[in-house]
């Protein structure tokens, strides 16, 4: 019987193991639909909070979305402006940018040969690199790339609207749905809650560390201090590495302007260190507290995974994408050790119960 146990559960292991690289490859495989719908899905969490204030000021539910997604689609129309300015803008700047790097580099090489007596051999690698025909097919790309996104974005924006509509009813929907007598699943309100928590802090957070990184681009004196402060505010959702990834343009922009000198370039990289330092280190962990209860593993590793599975799209949504399948985990005693060993701490973060509040009871016995 031990013999036959022992064999069931490692059959049921590599079962376990053949579906989920069988679930990868689908999604991999389906990967260019479920994009836009989990972007779609992200905003709409991001939007849901006003949406339920608007509510609770007595505004029609219909009414509350409607402001919602015109208030949202008029930032990001204005952002979307800006930032298709400043990449056309960012073009036309090549040609300037490689010049001043071939100045500014042939005056460092001649003053260490002068000062040390050292011949720099030729640095035909980097000119290269920094070919202007290549990169101006570099850029090119990337503007093709930046035209598919706003094709993408229109049918992200039509799922936003039906999102923002299905949200307000999807527990309704979920409670008409469980049978008479059957216990109340409030697995889908924590993982919402949790979900809408984290985005939320992240969203102040980001925000918060890409208007910093504008305005030290801004006093430096750095082109296109809005386009780096959207970089910045963008890819500080992609956990450990992002804000460190969002510092490298900017840097590099500042040390290939003619107008800016090392010292110009080094205030730059220390203030991203220091903003980068304060929010991830200080103002993070104060305003989310352990409510991820994720562990720093699991954190990266889940980037690197759902980047791979899905693209930028899935470095952005990896932390909340990783929290839904925790909190499923928990749900079931044969999944709940893959959510310990998920989390940070030995045991699966419990759910907040109300008995502890029960304490008023023995003033109600001194009544007759």
């Amino acid at each position: 019987m031990d013999d036959q146990g022992t064999f069931s559960r490692a059959a049921r292991i590599l079962v376990l193991l053949a579906m989920f690289f069988i679930v990868v490859a689908g999604l991999r495989l389906v990967a260019p639909l479920l994009t836009p719908f989990l972007l779609a899905l992200f905003l709409a969490l991001l939007c849901l909070p006003p949406v339920q204030w608007l509510q609770t000021k007595r505004v029609p539910g219909w009414l509350s979305v409607a402001i919602v997604f015109g208030v949202f689609f008029l930032v990001a129309s204005g952002i979307l402006s800006i930032v298709a300015d400043s990449v056309t803008e960012l073009r036309g700047n090549i040609g300037g940018y490689i010049e001043t790097y071939d100045k500014k580099v042939g005056k460092l090489e001649t003053q260490i040969e002068e000062r040390f007596g050292i011949d720099i051999p030729e640095r035909g690698g980097l000119n290269e690199l920094l070919d202007a025909n290549k990169l101006f097919g570099l850029a090119t790309a990337a503007a093709g790339q930046f035209g598919s996104i706003l094709g993408n974005l229109v049918v992200v924006m039509l799922m936003l609207a039906f999102l923002l509509a299905e949200l307000q009813a999807l527990p309704a929907k979920l409670t008409a749905m469980r049978a008479e007598g059957q216990e109340d699943t409030g697995e889908f309100n924590r993982i919402v809650r949790d979900v809408n928590r984290y985005v939320f802090l992240k969203s102040v957070v980001s925000l918060a560390t890409g208007g910093c990184a504008a305005a030290a681009c801004a006093i430096v004196g750095v082109d296109f201090p809005i386009l780096w402060g959207l970089l910045a505010f963008l890819f500080n959702f992609i956990p450990n590495i992002g804000s460190f990834m969002a510092a490298v343009p900017p840097i590099l922009i500042a040390f290939l302007q003619a107008n800016l000198n090392l010292g110009d370039v080094g205030v730059l990289a220390g203030s991203y260190v220091g903003i980068n330092f304060f929010f991830g280190n200080v103002v993070e962990p104060r305003m989310m507290g352990k409510s991820l209860d994720l562990s720093t593993l699991v954190v990266f590793l889940s980037m690197i995974f759902w980047g791979w599975v899905f693209g930028a799209v899935g470095m952005l949504l990896s932390v909340p994408i990783t929290m839904v399948l925790k909190i499923a985990c928990e749900r079931s005693p044969t999944t709940r050790p893959i959510a310990i060993l998920l989390g940070s701490t030995p045991e699966p973060k419990p759910d907040p119960e109300p008995e502890t509040e029960q304490q008023p009871e023995p003033e109600s016995e001194t009544t007759p």
